[in-house]
C-alpha cells in the first residue's frame, strides 16, 4: 500500500500569544508491501508540555514496534490472537508511559503537564491489530464497504477523554482485531479534523457497542463512527497522481492546512475544511492502494 501523512498547527493555536506549539505528533511506515503501521497522538490543550509527550509517545511506540515486529507476524496463527495481542500491545503502552513519567521526572514537573492520547494501527496481510487510549478516529474501507478500527472515548465533550499519563489509564486502554483482507484504504486520525473525516448521515445506524460501559454505564456517547467515503476517495484520486511520498505528504497537508484540493492540474479551496470552529491541530494518516 501506498501512504501519506500530513499534520499541522491549528489556527488558533498559531494566532495564540503566546503561540501555542503542534500538540498533535505522528508517525507511518512500511515494514514491507504487505504491513503497515500508524500512531498518531493528540496532546492535551490545556497541558503546557503536551507537545513533548504526544512525540515522545510516537517515537519510543514506533520504536517498540519496530523491534517487536515479528510477535505481530506471530500472531496471525494463534488461536488467542485478540488476547495475546492485547497483552503485546499493552505491555508497550506501559513501556511507553515509563519512558514519559521518566522524562517528566527529569524535567521535575507535573504529568498533568504532559497529557496526550495515543493510538496504534498495524495491518497484516490478514488482520488490523490496533488500540487506542482516548478519542481520535481510524477506519478503513473494504469489499463490504466502510468499517470502524477503533472507538474513540468521549471525542464530543472537551477535555474529557483520557491520556496516557494518568494513574489509571489501563482501565480505559482497549485494543482491537479485525480482518484486514480485501482492504481498498484505511486512515487514523487526531480528532482535529473528524468533522469532515466521519459520515454524519442521519440514516446510518449508530453501531453502539458499549465498550466503555465498564468505566461509564450510560454516559459515553456513540456515534456510527464510519469514515465519510467521498471525502477519502476524492483525497486517494489527489493523491494517487504523485508518485513521490514527500509530495503526496505535501498535498494532504495543505488540504489540512489550507483547505487546498488539487486534481488533473486543478487547484481549489474547500471552505467547509477550514471553517472558524475548526481550528484545532490536525492530523491524518491514509493508506491506500
Amino acid at each position: 500500500m501506498k501512504y501519506a501523512i500530513g499534520s499541522v498547527q491549528g489556527p488558533a493555536h498559531k494566532k495564540a500569544q503566546p503561540e501555542v506549539p503542534k500538540q498533535d505528533s505522528a508517525v507511518c511506515f512500511l515494514v514491507n508491501d504487505e504491513n503497515c503501521v500508524g500512531i498518531v497522538s493528540d496532546g492535551a490543550g490545556s497541558s503546557k508540555n503536551s507537545h513533548i509527550a504526544s512525540n515522545l509517545c510516537v517515537e519510543k511506540l514506533a520504536e517498540a514496534v519496530k523491534r517487536d515486529f515479528n510477535k505481530v507476524l506471530g500472531l496471525n496463527a494463534t488461536e488467542k490472537t485478540s488476547l495475546e495481542w492485547d497483552a503485546l500491545s499493552k505491555t508497550w503502552f506501559t513501556e511507553v508511559r515509563d519512558e514519559l513519567l521518566k522524562y517528566c521526572a527529569e524535567q521535575d514537573e507535573d504529568t498533568h503537564e504532559y497529557y496526550c492520547t495515543l493510538i496504534l494501527v498495524i495491518k497484516t496481510k490478514d488482520n488490523f491489530f490496533a488500540c487506542n487510549i482516548g478519542d481520535g478516529r481510524a477506519g478503513g474501507k473494504g469489499q463490504d464497504g466502510v468499517f470502524p478500527i477503533i472507538v474513540p472515548f468521549r471525542t464530543f465533550t472537551v477535555g474529557a477523554t483520557y491520556f496516557v499519563s494518568k494513574e489509571d489509564w489501563a482501565r480505559f486502554f482497549r485494543s482491537y482485531v479485525l480482518d484486514s483482507r480485501h482492504c481498498d484504504y484505511f486512515f487514523i486520525s487526531t480528532d482535529g479534523p473528524q468533522d469532515y473525516l466521519m459520515s454524519h448521515d442521519p440514516k446510518l445506524k449508530v453501531k453502539d457497542n458499549r465498550i466503555y460501559e465498564d468505566i461509564m454505564p450510560g454516559e459515553v456517547y456513540y456515534d456510527t463512527n464510519l469514515l465519510y467515503q467521498p471525502f477519502f476517495e476524492g483525497v486517494i484520486d489527489s493523491l494517487n497522481e504523485l508518485s513521490s511520498p514527500d509530495e503526496r505528504n505535501e498535498r494532504l497537508s495543505a488540504l489540512l492546512e489550507f483547505g487546498e484540493y488539487q486534481i488533473r492540474g486543478e487547484k481549489r479551496i474547500l471552505n467547509s475544511l477550514v471553517t472558524p470552529h475548526l481550528d484545532d491541530d490536525k492530523t491524518l494518516i491514509v493508506y491506500f492502494n
